[in-house]
């Protein structure tokens, strides 16, 4: 099949809502109780505070200063911050 200049179209993403919170270092308590402690976990060991959040492509980090966000499918995923302000604006 040949395409034309017919064929082809200007598109945009979605525009979606996602529920957020700045990890701050100092709020992992509340962001596990939020997430749910079998989807986020602190990691031991390091000297600044991180957690572990399970999303569906697996485990990724989140270090203070990063997002954590949750998609309206309840998905969970961390967000360095500067892609975090790319991507989204108060609702």
């Amino acid at each position: 099949m040949r395409m034309s200049s017919a064929d082809i179209g200007r598109f945009r993403n979605k525009i979606v809502e996602v529920d957020a919170v700045l990890f701050d270092g100092a709020n992992a308590r509340d962001i596990i109780a939020w997430v749910g402690a079998d989807l986020c976990k602190r990691q031991r060991g390091t000297i600044s505070e991180r957690l572990i959040i399970v999303t569906p492509e697996g485990g990724r980090y989140a270090d203070a200063g990063d997002w954590i966000i949750r998609d309206r499918n309840g998905d969970v995923y961390p967000y360095k911050s500067d892609l975090f302000q790319m991507r989204f604006e108060i609702a």
